[in-house]
């Protein structure tokens, strides 16, 4: 069984407060799959990346740069070449600050909570609610309105609690969403 290397330790190794804020060009190669030549000749050529130098005259990169050089790798993957990514004024932002942009999702509509609700007491009420909740969440207005005509059939309680208060909770869910 061959001994560990003693200077190689995984991040996971590391203290916190060991975890590296720079790499070298070897490091960030390992990481990005671009390659020491590669960077050194886009260095070069488009004086991007621009990495900092020790006293020994070695490279090194932020480790903020890794996700950049990892995406600009997939451009490339894709067919774009280097100099148009450094024309093209998103790409060249996003190189030459060295950071990808903090993209947003955006927030989860609010869904209603059909628990809150008693169940109805019948099970022809209690089928009618499960058509309701499926229709109300795929948007299918059409069955929502034959389940509406046939609520009509049954008791007010039931009614009650099979499909207004489903439908109140719902349009309460759409207003919430509708004023974001």
């Amino acid at each position: 069984m061959p001994k560990p290397d003693p200077k190689k330790r995984s991040t996971a190794e590391l203290t916190p407060e060991a975890i590296p804020v720079v790499l070298s060009i070897r490091e960030v190669a390992e990481q990005t799959g671009v390659t020491e030549e590669v960077l050194r000749v886009w260095e070069q050529r488009y004086r991007w990346p621009r990495p900092g130098r020790r006293p020994n005259g070695y490279r090194f990169y932020p480790i903020t740069l890794v996700p950049v050089l990892r995406a600009v790798r997939e451009e490339l993957d894709r067919g774009r070449a280097i100099g148009d990514l450094l024309r093209d004024p998103v790409w060249s932002e996003i190189m030459e600050s060295g950071r990808l942009p903090v993209v947003a999702q955006p927030a989860e509509p609010p869904r209603p909570d059909w628990s809150t609700i008693p169940q109805p007491p019948s099970k022809e009420a209690g089928d009618l609610r499960a058509k309701l909740e499926c229709a109300l969440e795929r948007g299918d207005t059409g069955t929502v309105a034959w389940v509406e005509a046939q609520a009509g059939r049954l008791h007010p309680r039931e009614r009650e609690v099979a499909v207004t208060a489903v439908l109140e909770l719902w349009r309460s869910c759409r207003a919430l969403e509708a004023g974001r």
